[in-house]
């Protein structure tokens, strides 16, 4: 049987496992310490695989919630052979296209409102969005710092990685 990248799929788990799976359901297999899928059609580099359990989930729980039109897989390989900090890579992903069209236009109210509404499914509202918007109207806190809070929050993570994991590719 001839395996392509078309016949799988590859998902970040709740547990922070990177999984390749059949598309058919026929074989499962958790991938650890490995530095390239070969299918018959490519191919893939996986940088990332040796990044702990707990990177990998916030860079891509971060490339979802800032710039859902980047290539997770791509983010997650950049990351790991960037040397970035998760703060430095939040900043950096604050650069991309996706990034100014849907986010940097907002006010702070309008900014801390949008990411909750991601993040928890529903906009923050009276003291905890008052308290947000003010760490950020007094520059205690940058937007790239709660992008990171956001992506670390544990119901976001559960609901992002849920049952069958983030699909990668």
């Amino acid at each position: 049987m001839v395996e392509t990248l078309s016949t799988h799929h590859i998902s970040l788990t709740k547990d922070g496992f990177i999984r390749i799976e059949r598309n058919d359901g026929q074989a499962i297999n958790d991938l650890q310490s490995i530095e390239k899928v070969v299918f018959s059609d490519q191919t893939l580099n996986m940088d990332f695989a040796n990044l702990d359990t707990q990177t990998l989930k916030q860079v891509a729980g971060l490339t979802h919630i800032m710039n859902k039109d980047a290539h997770i897989w791509t983010q997650l390989n950049q990351f790991a052979s960037s040397n970035l900090t998760i703060d430095a890579h939040s900043q950096s992903l604050m650069q991309a296209d996706s990034y100014q069209e849907h986010w940097a236009a907002l006010s702070n109210q309008e900014f801390v409102t949008s990411l909750s509404e991601v993040v928890l499914g529903q906009p923050l509202t009276g003291d905890s969005l008052n308290y947000w918007v003010n760490q950020l109207d007094q520059d205690l806190f940058q937007r790239s710092d709660l992008f990171v809070i956001a992506a670390n929050n544990t119901e976001y993570q559960d609901t992002l990685f849920g049952n069958e994991g983030l699909i990668l590719l």
